[in-house]
């Protein structure tokens, strides 16, 4: 599952269940996603009674079933391998990780079964990324029992070379070479270049510099010749025709290939001055091709992809989430560095 528009649907639905029953069910999944998981990847496609984290942002592995009351197994360094959560009673809720029991929550009230499907890299709504090999539902299991369900199950997988899959690894890069720009019209410091908060090229090879800073502004960004070496056209909101309540950051652009189409943040925007806004700009005749949209304040950066179709944007907060063209979120967010911005 890549995280933001593709998940199996089990087809398994806790209320229609034989076995699994309000107070004696069982639930598992096999990951071979080490890193942790910002959302549970599995669980309810909408309500959160029935979930499964094997790595939480925090390193916890927990879940719930059939209720609102969370089961941990604790702090873990890997989410790969097997995890189950497990209702022994109307109150007793035990989780397990690798075939044995790492937890248990005695004050856990059982609450009527879900009548939503069970989904694998989506639950409550959110996407998650990762790789699962094994699900499992079904009655309450004993201790000795999960550990030959686990040892079953470790076999398999063994025969098949199933291993984890590898950690995302943070790079530096160092600057190969670099450009001097122009001042424009409305540089920070005069003599020093235009402020660059974000660059991108349309399909005709022109350079798109966003001008923000770290005040509101009317010029949001430049376009520059292929050389980077002239300024073409500088664009602020009467040149655009927005509104005054658009004077902002230009905090990065894109260019949209299934159509040529710029996208563009803009943040310290709106009425306020603390909103942000993607707008939407069309090279081929410099007009916006879109009423801006509103996004989550504190956006301050994007990038289309053009595997999935969608946009990816930037958080003050650190995080990463995959956006549809009108803002809406489609995943769960990923984990950045600090301070990463545009």
């Amino acid at each position: 599952m890549d995280g933001h528009d593709d998940w199996i649907d089990t087809g398994f639905t806790p209320a229609a269940g034989v076995q699994f029953q309000q107070s004696s069910a069982m639930l598992g999944i096999w990951a071979r996603k080490a890193d942790r998981n910002a959302v549970a990847p599995v669980g309810t496609v909408t309500g959160t009674s029935v979930s499964l984290n094997p790595r939480g942002a925090t390193d916890a592995n927990a879940g719930r079933l059939n209720g609102s009351a969370v089961t941990s197994g604790g702090s873990v360094a890997s989410g790969y391998g097997f995890t189950a959560i497990d209702r022994s009673g109307a109150a007793v809720v035990r989780q397990f990780i690798g075939g044995v029991q790492k937890g248990e929550n005695g004050n856990a009230p059982a609450a009527a079964r879900s009548t939503a499907r069970v989904g694998i890299g989506r639950a409550n709504g959110v996407a998650a990324d990762g790789q699962y090999c094994a699900f499992v539902a079904g009655g309450s299991l004993s201790a000795a029992q999960h550990g030959v369900l686990h040892d079953a199950l470790q076999g398999y997988m063994d025969a098949l070379g199933v291993m984890p899959l590898p950690v995302a690894v943070a790079k530096a890069r160092s600057a190969a070479a670099w450009t001097s720009l122009p001042d424009g019209s409305a540089p920070i410091v005069a003599g020093r270049g235009m402020a660059v908060t974000g660059l991108t090229r349309d399909l005709a090879g022109r350079w798109y510099v966003g001008n923000g800073r770290t005040t509101r502004h009317p010029l949001l960004f430049s376009r520059m010749s292929p050389d980077l070496a002239a300024i073409e056209a500088e664009f602020d909101l009467t040149r655009l025709g927005l509104s005054v309540d658009m004077a902002g950051s230009c905090q990065g652009m894109t260019l949209d290939r299934s159509d040529g189409s710029l996208w563009i943040v803009v943040k310290l925007s709106g009425a306020s001055g603390s909103d942000s806004h993607l707008l939407h700009f069309d090279p081929a005749t410099d007009t916006m091709a879109a009423p801006p949209v509103l996004l989550s304040a504190g956006t301050n950066g994007v990038a289309w992809d053009p595997h999935a179709d969608c946009l990816w944007m930037l958080r003050d907060s650190s995080e990463l989430v995959a956006c549809d063209r009108s803002g809406a979120i489609l995943s769960a967010s990923t984990p950045m560095p600090a301070n990463s911005d545009q």
